[in-house]
Formats: structure tokens, sequence, C-alpha cells
């Protein structure tokens, strides 16, 4: 434990990360005031207009990028090892390199998607709809019950982790991206899913763990470097990056 936090306060986003994280939990004070009133507020919008932004819920949901992508990778490593003769060495190279640029966004998703399901577990926060059904806001930790699992929003962790992840590789857009899932877990809250705070946790988590997780790449040669801040291989360097990793596993 001590060693990975030596690492991530040697990479300047991941420490900028442990200090967003380290202010967020001082933020935890106003949370009983501040998380009803803002739950409250949003049961006045009209639900014909929250209809129009439901489908966002989908693009907050793990399996809408992780199955098709999963299958993609599938798919480019059956023809990869299957038809290597009649593709070419240059063709399959390519496969690879796509393999690990389709990887990346879904180990981020799964990396900060544990921690945010252990948190949901052990803390046990009650949906805002329970707060307008039956008055109850409290806490219940080490229950299966999901109207008990408010703290900290999947959703908000999920859409963070795979955007911040494209954004990492395309950096030019990144905070473009990291806003996009920021918006997709804030339209939890006047849906009545989440509060405010779990949206902001969730998302502070899929920061903290894809900017770490991104460095680790780095490090591996795959996908980012780590020069000047977290950026994108070009493609040779990238194609010369896995077939360090290859080498070293065989």
């Amino acid at each position: 434990m001590t060693a990975m936090l030596r690492v991530l306060a040697s990479q300047p986003h991941t420490l900028t990360a442990l200090w967003m994280l380290w202010a967020l939990w001082l933020t935890l004070l106003p949370i009983p005031v501040v998380d009803p009133a803002v739950s409250h507020a949003f049961r006045t919008v009209d639900d014909s207009i929250l209809d129009w932004f439901r489908w966002l819920d989908d693009l907050g949901d793990a399996g809408t990028p992780i199955i098709p992508a999963t299958l993609v990778i599938i798919g480019l490593l059956i023809a990869r090892h299957g038809f290597a003769a009649q593709l070419g060495t240059a063709a399959c190279r390519r496969a690879m390199g796509l393999v690990w640029l389709l990887t990346f966004p879904i180990a981020a998703i799964a990396a900060s998607g544990l921690p945010c399901a252990i948190l949901k577990f052990v803390v046990g926060r009650t949906r805002p709809k329970l707060l307008d059904q039956q008055e109850l806001y409290t806490l219940v930790p080490f229950t299966f019950d999901a109207d008990y699992f408010s703290f900290p929003s999947g959703h908000a962790n999920t859409a963070m982790a795979y955007f911040l992840a494209i954004g990492l590789m395309a950096p030019r857009w990144k905070y473009v991206f990291a806003s996009v899932g920021l918006m997709i877990g804030l339209f939890r809250v006047p849906h009545n899913a989440h509060y405010l705070s779990d949206i902001v946790f969730g998302a502070a988590i899929a920061v903290f763990v894809t900017l770490w997780l991104g460095n680790r790449f780095a490090r591996r040669g795959l996908v980012l470097r780590p020069e000047g801040g977290l950026r994108p291989l070009d493609g040779p360097e990238f194609i010369e990056g896995w077939q360090r990793l290859v080498r070293r596993a065989s």
C-alpha cells in the first residue's frame, strides 16, 4: 500500500486527484443539509421534461460501453490469431493496437467500479425515493438491498471513467469528454436515483482510479506515455509498446 502511494505521489495527475479526494471528504459535513434540499428542488421539475433525458442513464450503465467493446476485442483477437497469415504482419499489429485502445476504457470502468461497489455495500445509504416515500434518510451498512446503494453513484463512476479514459487518449478534448461524463452522472439527481454527493464522489473515484491506471499503462508503453502529463502514443511507438509487453509475458 505504501509503495502504491509513493507511485501515485510521483505522478502530477494522480497527486492532484489525491488532493481532490481529500477535499471532497471535507465536504461531508454539509451533506445532510444540501443533499435533501437539492433532491426536493428537482421534484418540482415536470416529469415530461426529465423523460427527454432518460436515455442518458444508458450511457452510465457499464454494459453499454463494455459489451460492444468486448465483442470487438474478441473479434480482433480471433482475426489476429486465426488469420495472421492472410492479414499480414502490419494488419495484425494494427489489430493489436486497437485491442489495447479498447482495453484501456474497459479497464478504467472495471478498476474504478470495484471500490465504488464496495463503498455502496459498506455505506448503505438510502436512495432519494425513500426520502420521498417514507421520509427515510439514513445509512444501513452491509445490506444487499439496492434501495440502500445510493452512495456513491455507479452511473457517475462508470460514465466518468469511460469518458475520461477516452479523453486521455484524445488530450485536446479531455476536458470536453470529462464534462460529458460528469453531466451523465448529474442527470441521476433529477431522476431521483441519487443525491448530489453520490454523483460527486462516484465521479471523483473514477478520476482518481483512471489517472492511476493511465500512469500504469504509460509505464508499460501501452496507449499512453507519461512525458509532459499523460499523452497518447504515436503509432509506431504504440506498436513497440505492446510488443515489449508480449515479449515479457512469453
